[in-house]
């Protein structure tokens, strides 16, 4: 019954162990039975894991480094070699108990061997009664085989800074424990009878070729500069293990053939840092569900997809990492969006916030396995039933278009979430059964706002001066507008237009819906200063065209008046704004100012304006030249500015 976290045997005791196990020759002697090699097993020890010798050797490499992050280090991995050392002995008592046990039956049909001082049995229950006394006194024969000092000096040849180090120790300092480089052939037989969890992890892969895998994939496959891929070191959790690195190559080759190329994987760096954690696997699944009979998505769509931030919630559901399992099914589910059949469970939510080493949660986690795939299923079931709601009770045509658009839709319930608010948005806010689909498939994020919120905007539109009747027209067209907010964006817009003299709101809303949308600082006052420019009446032009604010400033708007006065000569105060910015590029060349050119000239001119537009940008953001520059002594010069 003994757990990780020192319930049956303390914690206090094992870590005194840590600070004496190499200094302590009473201790030492206690166990003068036992032969030479598991004594200089022992002796080699686990006291170099102590947590005060762990921040020393950190803060030796840079001085500079955070007491605080070097603290949680060294107790990080001390703790890890505290609970993997409570393990082991657990396990090697276990073994020594059952072989003795073993022994005694078989010599329990021979009594002369029973009885015999010497006999098998005697000499196996002394093994077992000295192996209960060892795990008493904090001690078992386990064997390291390498210094902590050389799995640092391995990380360290890789490029990674102290800084590095310290940080990956705090979220992987089992990698310590790891078997730093490769065995060579003239290894003596000193260790033959050791096991290989004891050197090293998972088959017997060092830290050297584990890292090698990592800087190959993020360096030469994703072409990530080594700062950027020490970042991603950094920030990943299980990475720098064999399992971790090969399930990272898994995940990019699975994009890769999906279209995603590795420029594009890469370009979203703290994105990566979490997709490489995620099982190939449970990917895998996702994808075949994603391009099933059930959703129909072509495969060269999951890729983008799935690589996109709007799809980290449902990623999240169908293949988190460890941690973030092990919170989701710790935590109720009765007020999750994955409804009412996904299962509970009473995994030890402590062990999240407590400084055990993440493989020690993953191995806790991992107990609950059943529950887990148990969960899986049914976020897969009720993602079928979302689906199967969608295609046929909502009369949605193409369901691949609105997962792209909101692929979060399908982790939602279809009895608590879809159809209440197709109801609501059929019933009260005026949107017939026939529009629903198209309404849906162009802004399908509408079935997961609450429906209070899209009441509050409605009756807000409507305080405003808009119709009952003309609220249904605006959200077909524009249902966007549902998942505005009032104070925020809807209020400030509404002083705008009343602020340059719009008197009839509603009917100013009614013709340019989008409006209050707009962002008051950054679209609608430089395109209303503009306007005062050009024209006589800015509140008369603005009243009799609102669609005025929706073209854009630069490319339209501007490029357009200043190719009147500027290569035209042409008064703009006898222009309407209407026919300025309401006409494509031809027909305001050809039908507005009478070109005879067929629009060559303002096509022309656009791109030299394109062309300025860009150059002065590039020269606006670089840096401005430094009147002085610093030697590398420390000695200011003083540079000629010609």
């Amino acid at each position: 019954s003994t757990t990780i976290n020192g319930s049956g045997l303390s914690q206090t005791r094992s870590a005194a162990a840590l600070d004496d196990s190499t200094s302590s020759s009473d201790d030492t002697t206690k166990f003068s039975n036992f032969s030479d090699d598991q004594l200089q097993n022992e002796i080699i020890g686990w006291g170099q894991y102590n947590s005060h010798r762990v921040q020393s050797i950190l803060l030796s490499m840079d001085e500079t480094l955070d007491k605080s992050a070097v603290a949680k280090a060294g107790a990080r991995v001390q703790a890890q070699v505290l609970a993997r050392t409570i393990r082991r002995r657990i396990r090697t008592f276990l073994k020594q108990r059952d072989q003795c046990w073993k022994t005694r039956s078989s010599s329990s049909s021979d009594p002369s061997v029973a009885s015999s001082p010497g006999g098998k049995g005697a000499v196996a229950a002394s093994a077992s009664m000295k192996m209960m006394m060892m795990i008493e006194n904090g001690y078992a024969p386990i064997c390291v085989g390498h210094s902590l000092e050389e799995s640092i000096e391995v990380m360290a040849n890789h490029g990674l800074t102290a800084k590095d180090i310290t940080d990956i120790l705090q979220h992987s300092p089992g990698i310590t424990l790891m078997r730093p480089r490769g065995i060579s052939s003239d290894v003596d037989d000193n260790l033959g009878s050791v096991s290989i969890e004891d050197t090293t992890i998972e088959n017997g892969e060092c830290l050297d070729h584990t890292l090698d895998r990592v800087f190959k994939l993020l360096c030469v496959t994703l072409k990530l500069r080594k700062y950027d891929a020490r970042k991603i070191v950094r920030s990943s959790p299980g990475l720098l293990t064999m399992r971790g690195s090969k399930s990272a190559e898994a995940i990019v080759a699975l994009f890769h053939r999906m279209g995603v190329s590795h420029n594009a994987l890469a370009r979203d760096k703290a994105a990566l840092s979490v997709t490489l954690l995620r099982s190939p696997s449970a990917i895998f699944r996702l994808v075949a569900f994603l391009s099933s009979d059930a959703i129909r998505m072509p495969v060269g769509k999951i890729g983008p997809l799935l690589r996109r931030p709007l799809a980290r919630k449902l990623l999240d559901a169908v293949a988190p990492i460890p941690q973030q399992s092990l919170s989701s099914i710790s935590s109720s589910s009765t007020n999750s969006t994955y409804g009412e059949e996904a299962p509970t469970s009473d995994a030890p939510r402590e062990a999240l916030e407590s400084d055990l080493d993440p493989w020690i949660v993953s191995a806790l986690w991992g107990k609950q396995c059943q529950i887990r795939r148990d969960q899986t299923n049914a976020i897969y079931k009720q993602m079928t039933k979302t689906a199967w709601t969608l295609r046929n009770e909502i009369g949605t045509a193409d369901l691949s278009k609105v997962v792209c658009a909101y692929p979060s839709v399908l982790i939602l319930d279809a009895e608590t979430h879809i159809l209440p608010h197709a109801e609501y948005l059929m019933e009260n806010l005026g949107i017939c059964e026939g529009d629903l689909p198209r309404v849906l498939q162009l802004y399908p994020r509408l079935l997961a706002l609450p429906s209070q919120q899209m009441g509050a905007v409605a009756n807000y539109i409507e305080s405003l001066g808009v119709e009952r009747e003309s609220l249904s027209s605006m959200f077909r067209a524009f249902p966007a507008l549902l998942t505005l907010d009032i104070e925020d964006d809807m209020k400030p817009v509404v002083a705008f237009l009343h602020s340059i003299g719009v008197v009839d709101i509603g009917r100013f809303l009614i013709r340019i819906p989008p409006v209050l949308g707009y962002s008051v600082e950054k679209e609608l006052v430089p395109k209303w200063k503009h306007l005062k420019t050009v024209s006589t009446d800015a509140r008369f032009e603005v009243t009799k065209f609102p669609a005025y604010f929706s073209y854009p400033l630069e490319r339209v708007i501007k490029a357009r008046y200043e190719y009147i006065q500027d290569v035209k000569r042409f008064p703009t105060q006898l222009i309407s704004v209407e026919k300025v910015v309401s006409y494509g590029d031809n027909d305001f060349a050809t039908k507005v100012l009478r070109d005879s050119d067929g629009g060559d000239g303002f096509r022309n001119f656009l791109d030299r304006r394109k062309k300025t537009f860009q150059s002065n940008k590039r020269k606006k953001n670089q840096p401005r030249p430094n009147q002085f520059h610093q030697r590398d002594k420390g000695e200011t010069v003083a540079v000629d500015p010609r």
